[in-house]
C-alpha cells in the first residue's frame, strides 16, 4: 500500500472519528473490520467519490467543491438570519426587511460568483483554472488561523458534512463486503458522478 493511500485512509478515518468521538471506538471497529484503501485519484470532470468492495475513491477537486458550497451556504446563513430573527420579533415581512438591505445585492452576487466557482470546479477535469473567492479559506487551512468564529463553525459544519459523505462510502464498502446489497447495489460503483 502505498504512502499516499495510507495517508488518505488515516485522514478519512480521522475525520469520521473527528466528527463523531462518541462513536470513536465503533468507527474504529467498522474500519479496521473492512479495512477500505482509500484512494485520492486523479482529478476528472463530475463529482467522483465512489466505492467499492474494499476501497473508497475520490479526487481532490470533489472536496474542494463540497468545501467551496458549504462555506457558501453559511455565508447564506450569516446573511439571511438576522432578517429572519428580526421579522419574528417586529411581526415584519422578511422581503420588507431583506429590501432595506443596502449590502444583500453585493451579497447574492457573490453568492452566485462562489456557486458559479464550485460548478467550474465540478464541470471541469481540473479546478487549477478556477478561481478561488478570497472570501472562503482554502480546504487546507488550519482552523485555529482561521479568521473569525464564524469562519471555524462553517469549517466545523463541512468536516461534518464531508464525514457524512465518507461515512456513506463506507457504508458500501460494508454492504459490498458483506454480500448484503439491495438491487443496484452489488455492482461496483466505478460512474464518476458517485452519490
Amino acid at each position: 500500500m502505498g504512502a499516499a493511500m495510507v495517508e488518505a485512509g488515516v485522514a478519512v478515518k480521522a475525520l469520521l472519528q473527528g466528527a463523531a468521538p462518541e462513536r470513536k471506538q465503533e468507527i474504529e471497529d467498522l474500519w479496521n473490520h473492512y479495512a477500505p484503501k482509500v484512494c485520492v485519484v486523479e482529478d476528472a470532470r463530475g463529482v467522483n467519490i465512489r466505492a467499492g468492495k474494499g476501497r473508497i475513491q475520490f479526487d481532490h477537486k470533489t472536496l474542494e467543491a463540497i468545501w467551496l458550497l458549504g462555506f457558501n451556504g453559511w455565508r447564506s446563513i450569516e446573511t439571511y438570519s438576522p432578517a429572519i430573527i428580526l421579522a419574528g420579533i417586529t411581526d415584519g415581512a422578511i422581503e420588507d426587511i431583506l429590501c432595506a438591505d443596502d449590502e444583500l445585492a453585493a451579497f447574492e452576487m457573490d453568492y452566485r460568483s462562489r456557486a458559479n466557482s464550485a460548478r467550474s470546479i465540478i464541470e471541469e477535469k481540473s479546478s487549477v483554472h478556477t478561481t478561488w473567492p478570497q472570501d472562503v479559506p482554502r480546504p487546507e487551512a488550519d482552523r485555529e488561523t482561521l479568521g473569525s468564529h464564524q469562519e471555524m463553525v462553517a469549517f466545523d459544519l463541512v468536516c461534518l458534512a464531508t464525514a457524512y459523505v465518507f461515512l456513506h462510502e463506507l457504508r458500501h464498502v460494508k454492504f459490498l463486503s458483506d454480500g448484503a446489497c439491495s438491487t443496484g447495489c452489488g455492482r461496483d460503483r466505478g460512474t464518476q458522478s458517485g452519490h
